[in-house]
């Protein structure tokens, strides 16, 4: 037997008699609410290197430059949307 035992079972019935805590009726009736989708925020950071006006992987020498700027929310890089930028430039 532990050393509280008598005394959490006594706080238990309460709480279940006077629909406490995870007893009381509203406590399991589900998510009434909807979820708000994130927005997409728009990328950070100054990445056009080549001064285009556009961020591609021409502004890029290697695929590790590329996934910071992938990392900042220029998702464009990421051609095949498994996590990778510009996979057609070397690894560093």
């Amino acid at each position: 037997k532990y050393r509280y035992q008598s005394e959490f079972i006594s706080a238990q019935n309460s709480a279940i008699g006077n629909g406490k805590g995870l007893w009381n009726r509203s406590t399991c009736n589900g998510n009434n609410t909807t979820a708000v989708p994130p927005t997409k925020s728009a990328p950070t950071g100054n990445f056009d290197n080549n001064h285009d006006g556009k961020v591609t992987c021409s502004d890029f020498k290697t695929q590790a430059e590329a996934n910071i700027a992938l990392a900042h929310g220029y998702t464009n890089l990421d051609g095949n949307g498994d996590g990778k930028a510009c996979e057609s430039l070397p690894a560093k």
